[in-house]
């Protein structure tokens, strides 16, 4: 850990975001190290507070010296960064942007909770998000943060794109003044026609409301449904699991607020059961019927378990109340001998039991469930299945909770109640 308690609590927050700290709770286990910053460090440890770049060999050097490390081991930035602040907020993020335009760097300026907050969030849904607070660009690191703002440029693929700065705590005209004085500082006169050439990105001004119009990456989640519990009826029938009455969910606030239009998708779990992410699984897998030309939803295999679109897929009208208009399958969870099976299938292959799972498969006809054999394999059921095993080399005579004979274990209930001190 960064020893910052002598540092200004803003400068050590912006620290303690970018690289994280271990909290008390875990660090019982560990041995904790605490590297001191000293004066000379904190050019270094804003720029990185701001970019999210590996610091200077020199701080480098005593960590890895802190740490017992041999100076010549590379400090990886992704290991530094895995337990931050920041990567706690990516943790479920889903990158749907793939394939638009590249996602813009924004930084936040301001000394508030919230201009803080909206850095974080700006880092969860765009490229990068950093946040520094007013008072530094006027204080003896004004000129290291000037230069941090102006390098985030290089984050981005598109050198043309601005780099978005914003405030919540800060006027636009506020933020403009920095950003033009920022810009002008890095510009660079060609001659003879003294034009002016930017160098890198230009940073861009933007008031807060704007960054809702910029298409970043990321998912909304219900705050009251964000995880549904719903005990349903089931058949089960050879390792199969079907549900008997359709899945009634409750309306998401964001159908309420972004009007009925908006669709959304809906993961569905059962206890013990992961289906291989493969597309050679079809949708009439998991239905438990055979699915008519229009089926109320397609499901798939999602990270969750199974998936499918909110809205019917079936005959719907526009003018419908809109829980008429939501998709309400049924499911199926199949087994795993079929779920293979449809895969092979579409390689032109099949599937047959090995010896181990022939036995497997016994086991599980005669006992129900995996789950089923393990609680009789383990307790009082197995310390009677082992009063039948002689120790080894014992043909015959007495061994204590059973006797031999001709290397046959047997025992009787006198001795399961003596031994095992059941009434």
């Amino acid at each position: 850990m960064f020893d910052l308690d002598a540092v200004d609590p803003q400068v050590g927050l912006m620290v303690e975001t970018r690289v994280g700290s271990v909290d008390e709770p875990s660090r019982k286990d560990c041995r904790v190290v605490r590297i001191p910053v000293q004066e000379q460090d904190l050019p270094t440890l804003v720029t990185f507070a701001i970019t999210g770049r590996a610091f200077g060999s020199d701080l480098a050097d005593r960590y890895l010296e802190a740490a017992g490390l041999p100076l010549n081991v590379d400090l990886s930035l992704a290991d530094l960064l895995a337990k931050s602040p920041y990567s706690h907020t990516r943790r479920w993020t889903v990158p749907i942007g793939v394939g638009y335009e590249e996602l813009p760097v924004v930084c936040v300026i301001g000394d508030t909770a919230e201009d803080h907050a909206l850095a974080m969030i700006a880092d969860r849904l765009f490229k990068h998000g950093a946040w520094v607070p007013m008072k530094l660009l006027s204080s003896d690191l004004a000129p290291t943060v000037e230069i941090a703002l102006h390098t985030l440029g290089d984050l981005t693929e598109d050198h043309d794109r601005p780099v978005l700065v914003t405030s919540i705590s800060e006027s636009i005209a506020t933020v403009t003044t920095i950003v033009d004085r920022i810009n002008n500082r890095f510009e660079m006169r060609s001659a003879p026609d003294d034009r002016v050439v930017r160098i890198r990105s230009t940073l861009h001004a933007v008031q807060a409301s704007e960054l809702l119009d910029v298409r970043g990456h990321g998912g909304l989640a219900d705050p009251t449904a964000f995880s549904v519990r719903r005990t349903l009826p089931v058949a089960v029938a050879d390792g199969e699991v079907v549900t008997l009455t359709p899945l009634q969910l409750p309306l998401p606030e964001v159908a309420q607020v972004l009007g009925a239009d908006v669709y959304w998708h809906i993961d569905v779990s059962h206890p013990g059961f992961a289906a291989p992410p493969r597309t050679a699984i079809p949708s009439k897998t998991f239905l438990p019927f055979p699915p008519s030309p229009l089926p109320d939803a397609v499901i798939r295999v999602s990270r969750d378990g199974l998936s499918y679109a909110s809205p019917n897929m079936g005959f719907t009208f526009g003018g419908d109340p809109v829980e008429s208009r939501l998709a309400q399958p049924q499911v199926r969870f199949p087994t795993a001998d079929e779920l293979f099976s449809t895969i092979a299938a579409r390689s032109g292959a099949r599937i047959e039991r090995s010896d181990a799972g022939r036995r497997a498969q016994n086991a599980l006809e005669m006992w129900g469930s995996f789950d089923a054999i393990a609680k009789d394999l383990t307790g009082v059921t197995r310390k009677i299945l082992d009063s039948f095993l002689p120790p080894s080399g014992k043909k015959k005579g007495n061994y204590g909770i059973g006797y031999a004979i001709r290397n046959e274990g047997f025992t009787s209930l006198e001795d399961l109640v003596a031994n095992l001190g059941l009434d």
